[in-house]
Order: C-alpha cells, then sequence, then structure tokens
C-alpha cells in the first residue's frame, strides 16, 4: 500500500501510545530517527514503512519515489518532540500533527474521506527514536 491509496485524511487523533522505558529524553540539539509505518486496517499487518533522519529545531523534506514526506519537528522543552507531517503524493495527501516522547510508538487513526464521504479509517504508526 502506497500513499496513493489513501484518500484525504479529515481527522488524526492518537489513540494509543506505549513507550519505551529506558530511552532518554531529547533535547533541542538532537537529531532523531523517525519510523513510519502503514496498515491498511486494525486487523493487518504493517504493510509499508518509511525511516527517515530529522533535526529536532529544522524542516526536513524527503522523496521516495512519488511520494513526499515533509516534517516540521518542535521541541517542547521538557523531552517531548512535537511533529508536524504531512505525506504526500501526486494524487493524495495526508496531515497530522502529534507529540511524542523518546521511543514512543504512536498509533494514529486518520478518518478518510473519499469523493464526499467518510469512507474508512487508516492507521499511520511513529517511533521516534533518538540517534
Amino acid at each position: 500500500m502506497d500513499i496513493a491509496s489513501l484518500p484525504k485524511i479529515v481527522a488524526a487523533a492518537v489513540i494509543g501510545a506505549t513507550a519505551a522505558a529506558t530511552l532518554p529524553k531529547l533535547s533541542a540539539k538532537d537529531t532523531v530517527l523517525l519510523r513510519f509505518e502503514w496498515a491498511g486496517s486494525m486487523d493487518k499487518k504493517y504493510t509499508e514503512s518509511l525511516v527517515l533522519r530529522a533535526s529536532i529545531d529544522e524542516p526536513t523534506t524527503v522523496r521516495q519515489g512519488s511520494r513526499t514526506v515533509e516534517v516540521q519537528p518542535a521541541f517542547s522543552g521538557d523531552g517531548n518532540y512535537v511533529v508536524r507531517l504531512q505525506l504526500k503524493d501526486e494524487q493524495e495527501s495526508l496531515s497530522t500533527s502529534v507529540r511524542a516522547e523518546s521511543g514512543e510508538t504512536l498509533m494514529i487513526m486518520g478518518r478518510t474521506k473519499k469523493d464526499g464521504k467518510s469512507v474508512q479509517e487508516k492507521l499511520l504508526f511513529l517511533t521516534v527514536s533518538p540517534i
């Protein structure tokens, strides 16, 4: 599954998180590794993943094939990482904003809209790890 199969996201919410207990808090000078993993639904395993390095204080844009991933990070000052994320290709886009602690994996559920009707929920998993 690629981003072209995801209709535009009209709402996104963090619905669950699991945290790794021993990873250090992030600082404003850190570089982090972001791992994005897509699942078609709750009962499917990951169908695609993308890993990229991002600075905490600078925007990062990565192109992979027809897909562009834009990460607009912000450091919250309390060791958390706030990221505004946009995944897009020639046909579709997915946008969301999440707040994550180091080592945390967030499960983000987006309700999709196609032809003006809300039809599906899609999952995007985001893991933030210090490098």
